[in-house]
């Protein structure tokens, strides 16, 4: 069985630290220049309210990276560029603020999966998992649980603009409707 756990970072860009970034960045070895341009970027960014004539007072922000701007996602997969893990059974799959953390289960051995997802602080109302299982009969399988939160499981979840479903008919539909299994089916008659 596959477990595959989509976490939810809805306000994920309000969370970068500038001055952590700043550091994190200089680690990476970033150009000075464009490291102090982006934390001046992101620190005291004036911002307010205006509802028709009214208006709010103006208020300051020095936290987090502006929504909706093509920058912010670049800025978050670097703020979180050491959050990873791989191993035979279990890994993250990033890209930008959308997370997945899939577990390949065998003999009911589930351990390294929980305790990779209980080690998080995670939105547990927005995170959703998906279990891929083709074995008959069905084992069942207990939800998991963040801070004595269940975790939904799901029989469909939208991944990066691709409907996933625990059959994945979904995705198997995607990659034909875009030649992607043409091209598998190809390459595998030239072998």
């Amino acid at each position: 069985a596959v477990r595959i756990t989509f976490v939810d970072f809805s306000s994920a860009f309000n969370i970068i630290q500038p001055l952590l970034l700043r550091e994190k960045l200089k680690e990476m070895g970033v150009n000075s220049h464009l490291v102090a341009w982006i934390t001046d970027y992101l620190t005291g960014r004036p911002q307010y309210v205006q509802l028709r004539d009214c208006r709010s007072d103006t208020m300051f922000s020095s936290i987090g990276a502006p929504q909706g701007k093509v920058l912010s996602p670049v800025l978050f997969t670097l703020y979180t560029s050491d959050f990873q893990y791989s191993s035979e059974s279990c890994h993250i799959q990033k890209f930008a603020d959308d997370t997945a953390i899939v577990g390949c289960i065998r003999n009911g051995q589930e351990e390294e999966y929980r305790k990779l997802i209980w080690d998080l602080h995670l939105n547990t109302t927005k995170t959703k998992e998906m279990v891929v299982d083709f074995r008959r009969p069905r084992p069942k399988l207990e939800s998991v649980t963040i801070n004595n939160d269940c975790v939904e499981i799901v029989k469909s979840y939208k991944y990066l603009g691709v409907q996933l479903d625990k059959n994945w008919t979904g995705l198997l539909t995607q990659m034909f409707c875009t030649g992607e299994v043409r091209a598998v089916c190809t390459s595998s008659e030239v072998l």
